[in-house]
């Protein structure tokens, strides 16, 4: 999503309602659905038209303050301190022979007080974008920003459009 919006703003519907309107938008963001809304606008204004209600659609220029990924690491079991590596130890044969593991490396983020306006913003956008978070888990959330986006569920998950877990979060109602 940041790589799309990089180029030039990407219209999607404001309040996603239903499962449809979810998957809509994270297409959005797809090149096959960057292209269908360029051709559409194209098309309207060649028919004279004005384009998208503002009421229902926004355009997404930037991204809320998200913790950047820098992609995957490989680094051997052996190389770890033990004071670092966890208490939890595997007992299965083939994982304990397997010294080769891989992390996905994000921006570190500080404990801290939870910035309220990050926080909001980065909920109204997985909101907006088709992912949820289920369950609220506060060991993922570092000042108001996610840090385990293993915890988001995507729009193709059925079960994120149960009530208990589909709709707009309030920032203030989550981490208060």
């Amino acid at each position: 999503m940041r790589w799309a919006i990089a180029n030039e703003p990407v219209t999607i519907r404001r309040d996603p309602a239903k499962p449809a309107d979810a998957r809509r938008n994270v297409w959005a963001f797809s090149a096959e659905g960057r292209v269908y809304q360029k051709n559409k606008e194209e098309r309207n204004k060649a028919e004279g038209g004005e384009g998208q209600a503002s009421d229902e659609y926004m355009t997404v220029s930037s991204l809320p303050d998200v913790p950047k990924c820098h992609g995957w690491i490989k680094f051997n079991l052996g190389e770890i301190p033990w004071r670092y590596q966890t208490h939890q130890r595997c007992t299965d044969p083939v994982d304990l022979a397997m010294q080769d593991r891989y992390a996905i490396v994000y921006d570190y983020v500080p404990a801290g007080k939870v910035e309220m306006e990050t926080a909001q913003a980065q909920l109204d956008f997985f909101y907006r974008t088709g992912f949820a978070q289920m369950p609220y888990r506060e060991s993922n959330w570092r000042r108001g920003r996610l840090v385990d986006f293993g915890d988001l569920l995507p729009v193709l998950d059925s079960s994120i459009f149960s009530p208990r877990c589909w709709g707009r979060a309030d920032a203030a109602d989550l981490f208060s």
